[in-house]
């Protein structure tokens, strides 16, 4: 591949990243105006359960759109995994930097409720108070939110991205209407 080819390719996968990346603050800014919290929501799993449906239409039509409308042929395995991978990485960057806002800014309140839950959790466990409190506090320092964000967004988007990869295997090809 061509360096331009390469830069536009990149772009491409960048603009889709972006675009799921909104889609996925949008959900969320949704459900936080029907007072869900996508955080904390133990009860109507269905309705948070969006953002990975999110995630993985919006990777499996951007790759077809890419692949058919863009440079017109069909994506190997290797590429169509890869791109799914790097769109996913793009909309979780986008879309972690706006959970860290929201849990540190919006509604700082979702941070307290947090750490309660898992103060509760883990004397279950019986740790040590003073471990438990440094636990606490490091997991929920914005800096670990937003990796934790980014890795978990960009695992889900691989998962969808190697199933979509099969799944573009097996279905045949598009015939091109003329």
């Amino acid at each position: 591949m061509e360096e331009n080819e390469k830069l536009f390719t990149l772009k491409q996968l960048m603009l889709y990243g972006a675009i799921i990346g909104v889609l996925l603050i949008l959900n969320a800014l949704m459900l936080s105006r029907m007072g869900i919290n996508i955080l904390l929501n133990t009860e109507e799993k269905f309705i948070t359960n969006l953002q990975p449906l999110i995630i993985g239409l919006g990777i499996y039509f951007s790759l077809k759109h890419y692949s058919y409308k863009i440079i017109n042929e069909r994506l190997k395995f290797g590429k169509f995994l890869g791109f799914g991978i790097i769109i996913g990485a793009f909309s979780s960057i986008i879309y972690s930097f706006y959970l860290v806002m929201f849990v540190t800014y919006i509604s700082p309140d979702t941070l307290v409720i947090f750490k309660e839950m898992m103060i509760e959790q883990q004397t279950v466990f019986n740790f040590p108070e003073e471990a438990l409190e440094q636990a606490v506090q490091m997991m929920t320092h914005p800096i670990f939110l937003f990796i934790t964000f980014v890795l978990s967004t960009t695992f889900w988007s691989g998962v969808f991205s190697l199933m979509f990869a099969i799944f573009n295997l097996i279905i045949p090809k598009p015939k091109n209407k003329i």
